[in-house]
């Protein structure tokens, strides 16, 4: 990896090579009041950029922004981030098979511990490590449910529902962008997904973003 320093304190430039080429660090830079927060990221082979974790702050001056750019053959994109932000990351979770009818289930990685969509013990959630935001709630299911009220889905915030919802239904797709709620370390999350009578939902896949 090599990094340079343009013309600005505030900016520097980060280059890789090789495709898969491991990397990590820490970039802390100086400015003033008058000054943003820039660091560019490009890959000089094919990396993928949507697995990566990004982190761009300006803690120190409120009024500025930090910006962070990817870019890639594959993956590309520009983002600006408020003060101490960051890009968003995918909390995921899922179950296999029918799911059990008229039963609250918890799939695996967000809850439940077994791989099948019949397990109604919340067990093991996912634990926050930093504080942040929780939104974006994404699912998809190879089978459409029995009835517009199978696979109801809520996100927990401790043991407690929060208002992040959405209900798969007769269809194999439900999203709620429209929520959020805030987090902290420690905080741990867990999804209930309520089913009906003689359910025919199956093989669900669930995802929200902390950001």
């Amino acid at each position: 990896m090599s990094i340079t320093a343009p013309a600005s304190t505030t900016g520097l430039r980060v280059a890789t090579s090789g495709a898969g080429t491991p990397w990590a660090g820490d970039i802390t830079l100086g400015g003033s009041a008058n000054q943003d927060v820039g660091v560019v990221f490009k890959p000089t082979a094919d990396v993928d950029l949507s697995r990566r974790a990004w982190i761009v702050s300006n803690a120190a001056y409120t009024s500025q922004k930090a910006y962070l750019t990817l870019a890639g053959d594959q993956y590309a994109q520009s983002l600006t981030l408020g003060t101490g932000s960051s890009v968003a990351s995918p909390i995921r979770a899922n179950c296999s098979g029918v799911a059990t009818a008229s039963a609250t289930l918890f799939p695996l990685g967000l809850g439940g511990s077994a791989l099948t969509c019949t397990d109604t013990t919340e067990n093991l959630g996912t634990v926050i490590t930093s504080a942040g935001t929780i939104g974006r709630l994404y699912a998809v299911a190879k089978a459409a449910g029995k009835t517009a009220a199978s696979g109801v889905l809520v996100v927990r915030k401790n043991a407690g529902a929060t208002a992040l919802t959405c209900t798969i239904g007769l269809g194999t797709t439900c999203t709620d962008t429209a929520h959020s709620f805030t987090v902290v370390a420690g905080d741990v999350l867990t999804v209930s997904m309520a089913t009906d009578a003689g359910e025919t939902l199956a093989n669900v896949s669930v995802a929200l973003e902390k950001w």
